[in-house]
């Protein structure tokens, strides 16, 4: 049931990892993703034709892996309310919702994941089940901007007065002084309505 998301382990150099104990000595927790979930990743994505394409793309593999597992082990008793209090081993925080639905409650992690197998204790943490991938973040807006042809004019139009720069940073960074912003970007079709059809 689970041997998409071993692979991707073992791609992510995440495998020797949780066959060990948490050096800082909290133990871990792994959101597992079924091969369901891997699945419906992939097609949903659009981006891998397959599970052995996705795990060439080491660098990505490496992010998703590391996505899934929190800094500490957590039962579903201590789950917060909002985010944890421990990062993931990619360094973000990842969320808790509490789904109130017809004759059931459940849990939802980052608002992506459908918990549906809680509480399996193993020496270093514990493992919850997902019913669906979690997405991790890996492109800070203008490198999501350079890998859509959709907005090649906003992007040209970036890059030709230099904001480019100042958007290609990463935000992770600890000596990082920038704070987050939001851009409104047109894709392509609403210039080309106009008769513009390059940035030139």
């Amino acid at each position: 049931d689970y041997s998409s998301f071993m692979q991707i382990l073992i791609a992510g150099n995440l495998d020797k990892t949780l066959s060990s104990y948490n050096p800082n000595g909290q133990d871990y927790t792994l959101f597992l993703p079924n091969n369901s979930a891997v699945d419906n990743f992939i097609k949903q994505t659009g981006l891998y034709p397959s599970l052995a394409e996705l795990l060439k793309d080491t660098t990505y593999v490496k992010a998703l892996a590391r996505y899934h597992v929190v800094n500490m082990g957590t039962a579903t008793q201590d789950f917060p309310f909002g985010a944890f209090t421990q990062p993931t081993l990619t360094g973000d925080y990842l969320n808790v919702n509490f789904i109130l639905a017809k004759d059931t409650t459940y849990y939802k992690i980052n608002n992506q994941a459908p918990v549906i197998k809680t509480n399996i204790k193993v020496s270093n943490g514990y493992v919850h089940v997902i019913s669906e991938m979690l997405r991790p973040i890996t492109l800070n807006s203008y490198a999501w901007l350079k890998k859509n042809p959709d907005f090649k004019i906003f992007t040209s139009a970036l890059e030709s007065t230099g904001i480019s720069q100042t958007l290609d940073v990463d935000m992770k960074l600890k000596d990082q002084t920038l704070h987050t912003f939001t851009m409104l970007v047109e894709p392509d079709t609403i210039y080309n309505k106009r008769g513009i059809n390059s940035f030139d």
